[in-house]
């Protein structure tokens, strides 16, 4: 950890990128296994609220949710690290299920990797606050192979692109090509809720513990196309 104390000093609004840092050496890619924890469901009026990793089994269960419940119109998604090795079934479900019902998303915590796509593709978009003491944070890395961890440019710059335009342009594809700059899986575009002293809420980081975080200009959450949602934790 001394490492991290060292870098955080130039940083000192970022009290919550101490967690960020030891979490991200452990985020799966877009394309590579997770860790397999539970994923908890449960609807709660018009929302459908997923609390772990997308897996295929959570894509089914949401599907079974919707046909069962025609009435939901918004999707929450809470601590998850991403999806596994089935991550582009996964992650192209959870779209075409968005894009058909035309779905708000909703964050809560990290949110990771393919969470961060899936989230970024909703019709609205909101952070809400974080149901512990962890920040609410979206992390986005370029997609890589899962044999050789090679960048796959061609599937990132179709995402990329998806997501640039569900957000009207606002969040740009040259902020979004940021995530390029990594020096490795570990490295991206960090979107923090809520950050002190005014500096921005975009941040990116190259992957490497000797690297500090970096503000990419001072881009608000409404700059990126991103509401800030203050409602409390669903119980």
């Amino acid at each position: 950890m001394e490492y991290l104390n060292r870098h955080m000093k130039s940083v000192p609004a970022l009290h919550w990128v101490k967690e960020i840092m030891v979490l991200s050496i452990i985020i799966s890619s877009f394309v590579f296994p997770c860790a397999n924890t539970y994923a908890g469901e449960k609807i709660l009026g018009n929302r459908y609220i997923l609390d772990g990793p997308l897996t295929l089994d959570s894509l089914q269960k949401f599907r079974d949710a919707i046909k069962n419940n025609p009435g939901i119109n918004e999707l929450e998604l809470v601590n998850s690290a991403g999806s596994s090795s089935d991550a582009g079934p996964v992650v192209l479900g959870y779209i075409n299920d968005i894009n058909r019902l035309k779905l708000k998303t909703f964050a809560r915590g990290e949110c990771f990797s393919s969470c961060a796509i899936v989230f970024l593709m909703g019709f609205e978009r909101t952070l809400l606050r974080s149901n512990d003491k962890r920040a609410t944070v979206l992390m986005l890395h370029v997609a890589r192979s899962n044999v050789d961890f090679h960048v796959m440019t061609e599937l990132t710059n179709q995402l990329l692109e998806k997501i640039s335009e569900r957000s009207e342009n606002k969040m740009t594809l040259e902020f979004l090509k940021n995530m390029y700059r990594a020096k490795n899986k570990d490295g991206g575009i960090y979107i923090a809720r809520q950050v002190k002293s005014g500096l921005s809420n975009a941040y990116f980081w190259s992957g490497e513990q000797s690297d500090e975080f970096e503000a990419i200009e001072k881009f608000s959450l409404s700059d990126l196309g991103i509401m800030f949602g203050d409602e409390p934790v669903a119980q």
